[in-house]
């Protein structure tokens, strides 16, 4: 897999890929999909859509990917930056409450002009609420620690850690424990990247029990097992 860019400041993430299919799966960031060649397939519980070209994806939609007959370009954006409802807007795209938008015939060379878009509404949108922003900022300046609880993240916040929790789950769309964990995958990957570290001995830098703990939190955040993607060595651009 080649890694585009890994931007955990601005949480752009991007990748090109070739064969690329995965089991279901689901992770706090809106994807967008495009087929540099050929077309892929996206399933979610619901609905199954083929011959694609591009789709862009809610964060934490379960969704499987099949791009067995694809070369792909994949972008990850945490919403904590710019709002889903912003992309679709960029795409010219009537705003409906559906969580996966695809396309079958998207202009290949109108890609360039979109990514710059992106790049633009960057610092526009970001989650409003301040206790999740100190939350999160909380979090990230701690992920290091082995044990990041909800009644520290609440003290540091000032509200219950009941109330922490719903709110938490509203504002990002999942549990705190599961977006640690998102946290901590992205730092083993960075930590992998910039040191050359194998990935297992970067997951236990950035927090993970151990391989096995790291394994399963990957697969359900991708769909499939980090030695899928990581057996060649990742080449970054």
């Amino acid at each position: 897999m080649k890694v585009e860019r890994f931007d955990t400041q601005k949480g752009i993430y991007c990748f090109e890929e070739s064969g690329l299919s995965t089991g279901f799966h689901a992770h706090p960031a809106i994807e967008i999909i495009r087929a540099l060649e050929g077309h892929f397939a996206i399933t979610t519980k619901d609905t199954s859509y083929s011959q694609l070209t591009m789709a862009v994806i809610q964060a934490n939609t379960v969704h499987a990917f099949d791009g067995k007959s694809c070369r792909c370009a994949l972008m990850l954006i945490e919403p904590l930056y710019i709002s889903f409802t912003s992309i679709l807007k960029v795409l010219g795209t009537e705003i409906t409450d559906k969580t996966v938008f695809t396309w079958e015939e998207w202009s290949r060379n109108e890609v360039k002009t979109f990514d710059s878009i992106v790049e633009d509404l960057i610092i526009d949108e970001p989650v409003q609420d301040e206790r999740i922003i100190k939350c999160i900022a909380f979090i990230l300046a701690h992920i290091n620690q082995d044990k990041l609880l909800l009644p520290m993240l609440a003290k540091h916040t000032h509200i219950s850690a009941s109330r922490l929790s719903h709110l938490f789950k509203e504002k990002m769309g999942l549990p705190i424990q599961k977006y640690i964990s998102w946290v901590r995958l992205k730092l083993a990957i960075e930590i992998s990247l910039q040191n050359g570290t194998d990935l297992q001995e970067a997951a236990l830098a950035a927090g993970f029990y151990d391989p096995a703990h790291f394994s399963r939190r990957f697969k359900g955040f991708f769909g499939l097992k980090p030695s899928a993607v990581y057996n060649s060595r990742i080449v970054q651009d």
